[in-house]
C-alpha cells in the first residue's frame, strides 16, 4: 500500500514516477486507488514517452495515456468523464497500451464497488510509441491523499 499525501504549499508534490524503456508489444498497467473518504486528493496517471523528439521540444515528452481522477471521485479519459467512484471506495485501474506504432488507441478497464468502464481511448499525442514513465501524481497543492495497491506492469513482446 502506497499513501501520497498533499498539502498546500510549494513543498508538496506527491508521486510515483517509474521510469523504464519499452518499445514494442503491449503494455499492461493496473493497481488499485483509493481516494482518501475524509480528504480526498485529485490524482493524475500519465504514460509518457521521453525520446524521439525534436531538440528543444516543449514539452519535453509526449503522453500516450493520461486519466484524470478529481477529489470528488470524478474519472476521466479522453476529454470526458467516464465515471464516478465514491471517496472512501477501492477502484482497480487497467490500462492496456500498444507500443511500437505511432496513433491508435489504448483500453481502459474500471472496475470497484461503485464504477465500471471499459472504453477505447485515442492516445493523447499521436505520435507516441514508447513507454519510458509512468506517473501517478497529484499537483493541485490540497490538503488531501490518495492509496494505491497491488501495482502491476507487464509489457508482452
Amino acid at each position: 500500500l502506497l499513501l501520497f499525501t498533499d498539502a498546500p504549499g510549494p513543498a508538496f508534490d506527491p508521486r510515483l514516477m517509474i521510469n523504464l524503456k519499452a518499445e514494442r508489444g503491449t503494455a499492461l498497467l493496473s493497481f488499485s486507488l483509493r481516494l482518501d473518504s475524509k480528504a480526498a486528493a485529485p490524482v493524475l496517471i500519465e504514460l509518457r514517452q521521453l525520446s524521439g523528439l525534436p531538440a528543444g521540444a516543449k514539452p519535453d515528452y509526449l503522453v500516450g495515456a493520461m486519466i484524470g481522477v478529481k477529489a470528488v471521485g470524478s474519472l476521466s479519459a479522453g476529454g470526458k468523464e467516464l465515471g464516478r467512484s465514491k471517496p472512501g471506495n477501492w477502484a482497480r485501474l487497467t490500462l492496456t497500451l500498444p507500443l511500437g506504432v505511432e496513433g491508435g488507441e489504448y483500453r481502459l478497464a474500471v472496475s470497484g464497488q461503485d464504477c465500471s468502464v471499459d472504453e477505447e481511448i485515442p492516445k493523447k499525442d499521436a505520435r507516441f510509441k514508447a513507454l519510458e514513465r509512468i506517473l501517478i501524481y497529484n499537483t493541485e497543492k490540497v490538503k488531501g491523499a490518495f492509496s494505491i495497491e497491488g501495482l502491476s506492469l507487464k509489457v508482452d513482446p
